[in-house]
């Protein structure tokens, strides 16, 4: 595995969990950022052309599996939220917004 490209990769990542900025922050509030969705989801192709590439398929890095866990679970959670707490326009957008990072 491109151990310093995913590193980079996850350095990347890991800026979106970061206050006040960042995808999952906006996420957690509520608000749908579209370019923040963007680069979350051009970061995650780009892993997953990394480990493509990789000569060694039989292993993942522990710290890339840590940090791509929880991504489903927080949107699934953060979908719960929208949808007791907002209008159902927002929530169906919001849903199929999210649905869209999980494929």
């Amino acid at each position: 595995m491109n151990d310093d490209l995913i590193n980079k990769l996850l350095e990347e990542l890991m800026q979106e969990w970061s206050y006040p900025d960042g995808f999952f922050v906006k996420a957690r509030y509520g608000e749908m950022d579209n370019a923040g969705y963007d680069h979350v989801i051009s970061i995650l192709e780009r892993i997953s052309i990394a480990l493509y590439d990789s000569q060694d398929e039989t292993t993942l890095d522990r710290n890339l599996v840590l940090r791509l866990w929880d991504i489903p679970w927080f949107l699934q959670l953060q979908n719960e939220r929208v949808y007791k707490i907002s209008d159902q326009n927002i929530s169906i957008y919001w849903s199929t917004w999210c649905a869209k990072i999980y494929t």
